[in-house]
């Protein structure tokens, strides 16, 4: 009997732990609006990561156009 009802109290406990908490309305949307703007931030990283991306590039271009002037004036004397 005892061995029943401790059973049924463990079930109960459990039940109640599985119940899933309810969000209010205006958390839900204050989170659904911090996702987003992460999110945007995200894209605004991306776009910004390859723009310097493809400055790096020119500038390692341009370097290397410089070099190659430098050694030649260097060298044609």
């Amino acid at each position: 009997m005892a061995m029943m009802r401790r059973m049924l109290e463990l079930e109960e406990k459990v039940q109640e732990l599985s119940k899933r908490p309810e969000m209010p309305p205006e958390k839900e949307l204050i989170l659904n609006n911090a996702l987003n703007r992460v999110n945007i931030l995200e894209e605004e990283l991306d776009m910004a990561k390859t723009s310097l991306e493809a400055a790096h590039l020119r500038l390692v271009g341009l370097q290397a156009y410089i070099d190659k002037k430098k050694k030649k004036t260097l060298f044609h004397w």
